[in-house]
C-alpha cells in the first residue's frame, strides 16, 4: 500500500523538515508562526505536520504576536511627524518614502 504525504505519522520537531508548501526544505523552527497559523486555520495542514502545530499553537501564537508588534514599532519607527501651531494639527510623512524622495 502506498502511503501519500498526507499519511505521514512522525513525530516533527524544531528540526524537522517542512515537507510541502511555500516553506518546503526549511527547519519547522524556521518556518514562519504566521504561516503555519494560517495554514492551520484554512485547513491545509494534516498528519505530522498539523500535529506539530498543535502541540506548538502557544508558542506560534506568541511568536505571531511579537512579530505584528515588532513590524508596528518598524512602521512607527519610520514616521515623521511635524505639528502646526497654527492649525493645531499633525501633518505626518514617511521618511525614505520612494515616491516622495
Amino acid at each position: 500500500m502506498w502511503l501519500g504525504i498526507r499519511d505521514m505519522k512522525e513525530v516533527m520537531t524544531d528540526e524537522s523538515i517542512m515537507p510541502f508548501g511555500s516553506f518546503k526544505g526549511r527547519k519547522m523552527a524556521n518556518v514562519p508562526a504566521w504561516y503555519l497559523i494560517s495554514m492551520y486555520e484554512d485547513g491545509g495542514l494534516y498528519g505530522s505536520v498539523k500535529a506539530y502545530v498543535e502541540e506548538n499553537m502557544d508558542v506560534l501564537m506568541k511568536e505571531r504576536s511579537e512579530t505584528k508588534i515588532s513590524e508596528m514599532d518598524q512602521k512607527s519607527e519610520l514616521a515623521e511627524f511635524d505639528y502646526d501651531e497654527d492649525d493645531d494639527e499633525f501633518f505626518g510623512s514617511v521618511l525614505n518614502d520612494p515616491i516622495r524622495d
